[in-house]
This record gives C-alpha cells, sequence and structure tokens, in this order.
C-alpha cells in the first residue's frame, strides 16, 4: 500500500499493488486526515477518524461502517475480510465486528463495564473487561479492576465463548496505553509497562525486563511477538537505536495471572 500526497486540496492518493509490479495510477483520492490510521486488509482498506470508514479494494467504493450507538469509533484489525471496531460512549466501551456481507453486530459488551483491548490471530481471540472508568488525580480515565479474557476466534455474538482468564492487577488504577496483537495464541499488549505476554490457553504471562540491557536507553515500539520470540525497539532519546530479539522461553517461567 502506498500514499502519495500534494496540497490539502488534492488529498491522499491510494495505491496498491505487488513491489515487482507497481502502478502508479492513484486507485482512490481520501482526505489528509486518515493518513496515520490506514489499515490494508485482504479486500478492504479501512480507517477511522470519529467513525469507521472502508473502501472495497475492487470497486474503491467507500462507505460508513454503520452501528447503533452513539460516540467514537476505533478501528481494531481485519481478521480475514472481517472488520473489528470499537465503539466508545460515555462509561461505555463495546467491541463490533463487520462482517463480509456488510452486516454489523455488536460481539462484546458487558452491562456496568467496559470492554476493549481486542485482539485475534483468527483461531483465539482475547480481550480486557474494565470496571466503570474513573479520573485519577492526574485527570486520566483507569479502572480499579481488569479482568482478561479469552475464546475461540467468531465473527458472531453467538458465537462467543469467554473463558476468564485472570485479573490484571498491574494495570488497575493506572493509564492504559495502545498495543495489542494476538499471534499463535500469544497475547502481547504494550500499553503498560513492562510489555506482557499472556498465553492464551491459561493466561499465564511473561514481561520484558523492566529496562533494556543498554545503557542510557529505554523501551520504545513493540515490533513482533508470537509464542516463539519476541521483537522490540531501544530508544535512546526520542530516537530508536536498535531492534532487541528475545526468545520468550529466555524470559524465564510462565507466572499464573492474580485470580
Amino acid at each position: 500500500l502506498f500514499l502519495g500526497y500534494g496540497s490539502s486540496a488534492t488529498g491522499l492518493h491510494l495505491l496498491w499493488s505487488p513491489p515487482s509490479s507497481f502502478d502508479a495510477e492513484p486507485r482512490a483520492k481520501l482526505p489528509f486526515a486518515i493518513m496515520n490510521n490506514l489499515t490494508l486488509g485482504a479486500k478492504y482498506v479501512a480507517w477511522d477518524t470519529s467513525i469507521v470508514s472502508m473502501m472495497s479494494r475492487g470497486t474503491g467504493v467507500t462507505s460508513s461502517v454503520d452501528h447503533d450507538t452513539a460516540g467514537q469509533s476505533t478501528f481494531v484489525q481485519f481478521v480475514g475480510s472481517d472488520a473489528f471496531f470499537v465503539t466508545e460512549a460515555p462509561k461505555f466501551v463495546r467491541v463490533w465486528v463487520r462482517r463480509d456481507d456488510g452486516a454489523s453486530e455488536e460481539l462484546l459488551a458487558e452491562p456496568g463495564a467496559n470492554v476493549g483491548k481486542w485482539a485475534s490471530d483468527g483461531t483465539t481471540m482475547a480481550w480486557m473487561v474494565f470496571s466503570e472508568q474513573k479520573t485519577d488525580a492526574g485527570g486520566s480515565m483507569v479502572s480499579e479492576k481488569i479482568e482478561l479474557f479469552a475464546g475461540p476466534h467468531t465473527n458472531t455474538k453467538a458465537g462467543v465463548q469467554p473463558t476468564r482468564l485472570g485479573r490484571l492487577t498491574y494495570l488497575e488504577n493506572k493509564p492504559l496505553g495502545l498495543g495489542q496483537k494476538v499471534r499463535e495464541g500469544v497475547l502481547s499488549y504494550a500499553g503498560g509497562r513492562p510489555v506482557t505476554f499472556f498465553r492464551l490457553t491459561d493466561g499465564a504471562f511473561k514481561t520484558l525486563p523492566a529496562d533494556p540491557p543498554i545503557a542510557d536507553t529505554k523501551w520504545g515500539e513493540l515490533v513482533w511477538a508470537d509464542d516463539q520470540e519476541v521483537m522490540v525497539v531501544v530508544l535512546q532519546g526520542i530516537q530508536g537505536k536498535t531492534v532487541l530479539r528475545y526468545k520468550l522461553d529466555d524470559l524465564g517461567p510462565w507466572q499464573p495471572l492474580p485470580q
């Protein structure tokens, strides 16, 4: 996927093709506002501003993703041709799916609680359930209780089979960040430090060391994590210094989650 852009009147030019046969003819023109949150899927391109929008790669037709709740919508990921997204309304977060047939359905919701940090590898999906959020002394939204759930991947609400894995006490009463991914049955979560890896069969976890093994550096972006290895950027100041690679086996034994 390639982006070309000029003046604000021109906007973004969207192109895609195999690198060996690059076609410079724009497939679509889109607004600048989507530049940092554009995702290429097998059949669609998706982005979000305050709503989720999608465009068919085959036709170039753009449409917004319908759902029945007010508030902000945020695209999460594609699984095959299904798009998964989150809606945030005051004191309530839900996970939705927009299936390839064009229908949207609420996938996960908890009465009186927030549901989010959803991710899937197409076989297993994981998500967090938060108690009602409150504002801490620094003005950030925090939750007193956070629990981790997992289940077989599904694209229908009727197919959800949740298993509670445990309580994420290290995230409770702390602001949460972004960055969750499921690969090969392992959830990596970079939105709280240290970066943590959860085995979705039982919720057991491992973490990266509190500090990188390079003097005067700090952890940066998590690049990759699956059931075998982890790759993460190390920063010196605001610049990427290097990428460290760990085997999960070298991060010590799996620890049980608090219940």
